[in-house]
């Protein structure tokens, strides 16, 4: 138990530290308005990754039945339903978006934003 515990935080802990250099690294390549610009690439995905939010992969290290085929299959389902869902409602709302931000040449690229919450709803939960 305490080491799936120090597996759970430890991972949190590192996507955090990456996810900082990575906001660094940007902020010291990009003039201020590009900089501008990438942010609003960030805002509807992590709209999308915290409305499905459930913590899937920490239920199946919590619950007893964690191990069985069937829970991870329908953990699995579960998760593969709400990046499809995310990854719908990106694309279609990534015109009004950029109209909304004045970057309507910009459409495109928020629509391949959806690859994110897709990708995320294949992600194998037991690992």
């Amino acid at each position: 138990m305490l080491k799936s515990l120090m597996q759970l935080l430890s991972s949190g802990l590192m996507v955090r530290m990456l996810e900082l250099l990575r906001t660094a690294i940007l902020a010291r390549l990009l003039t201020v308005e590009d900089y501008g610009i990438v942010a609003t690439f960030f805002l509807p995905v992590a709209l999308v990754q915290m409305a499905g939010a459930f913590s899937l992969d920490k239920l199946v290290v919590q619950d007893r039945e964690g191990d069985t085929p069937g829970f991870v299959a329908s953990l699995h389902t579960v998760q593969l339903v709400r990046g499809l869902l995310g990854a719908v409602l990106l694309v279609v709302l990534a015109g009004p978006y950029a109209r909304l931000l004045g970057v309507e040449g910009l459409i495109w690229p928020y629509q391949a934003l959806a690859m994110f919450p897709l990708v995320a709803g294949i992600v194998n939960l037991n690992r």
